[in-house]
Order: C-alpha cells, then structure tokens, then sequence
C-alpha cells in the first residue's frame, strides 16, 4: 500500500483500490441568493424545515417525482398534517415548489403528490427559482383581497374552519 492510498484512507474515510470515495456523500446546498432572496425571508420555521424535507429527497435526476404527502410530511416535521398542507400551499403560492402530479385517492389507489423543486433543473429546464419574482406586499389594495380570499379558501379545501367564518 503506497503512502498516497494510506493517507487517502485516514482522510477521506472509506475508498476503494483507486483511491475514490465509496458511498453517497450526499449534501444538500442552499445557495446565498436564496436565503436572501424576500420569499424565503418571509417564509415561517415550518415552512423552511418542509422545502428542506422535500429537497433532501432530491437526487439529481427525479425532479418532478419527488413523492411526499402532507401526513408524510407531518410525520416528518412533528406537526399535524393539516400544518404541512398549509406549509405546502405556501411553498406553492411563493414559487418554491410547483405540483409534477396531483395526489389521488380513490378504492383502488393511494397516490401522493409529486413535487417540482423550482431551485432544480426539470427535464430539459434550467432551474426556474419562481420564488426570486415572489414580492412581499402588492401594489393595489384589491389585490390583497385576491390573495386572501385564495388563502382561505386554501384552508377551507384543507378542512380548517378560520375564525371570520360562519
């Protein structure tokens, strides 16, 4: 064993005969400018821990078939799976995530969601990164209405009664 190989060994931890890593060092990075960019400032703790759940699952090449549902999710993030929906809608609303395929329920199949990581290449597309054209507050008054009927009723497909409603 020649000196290069040893060293290589105690440094790297496990290689093979050529000296190359052996098993996934998998990594999730999150580049500057979207920690800076304003929708992921205004994102809360449990919508940051659920864009990171569903990047992780990421692997270079199943962008758009990256499956995860809200009980999932839930599990996943110690909430209730009707915090993770929300968490979702969020995520969707911002640009962060896009929907690859919708979720069925019927008799014969349980199928979730299938998830776009907008930060990620998809098929023949370049990253997208909707989320850097995502702004905080818009510009006209009726706008914001239109953002927060679409809110509600967000929660109300979800099952969650707001306080306002009859």
């Amino acid at each position: 064993m020649s000196y290069k190989t040893a060293n290589a060994r105690r440094v790297r931890g496990r290689v093979d005969v050529k000296g190359r890593n052996v098993g996934p060092a998998r990594y999730l990075g999150l580049p500057h400018y979207l920690l800076k960019s304003a929708a992921w400032r205004s994102l809360r703790p449990v919508e940051r821990a659920l864009f990171v759940e569903v990047a992780q699952r990421y692997n270079g090449g199943n962008n758009g078939e990256i499956v995860l549902g809200v009980r999932d999710a839930g599990r996943a993030l110690h909430v209730r799976p009707q915090t993770a929906g929300l968490a979702f809608d969020v995520l969707v609303a911002k640009g962060f995530l896009r929907v690859g395929r919708d979720s069925a329920f019927n008799v014969k199949s349980r199928l979730a969601r299938e998830w776009i990581v907008t930060l990620f290449p998809f098929r023949d597309e370049l990253q997208r990164n909707d989320f850097m054209r995502w702004r905080d507050a818009p510009s006209n008054p009726g706008e914001r209405d239109h953002l927060i009927d679409r809110a509600i009723a967000g929660a109300a497909s979800h099952g969650i009664k707001l306080t306002g409603e009859p």
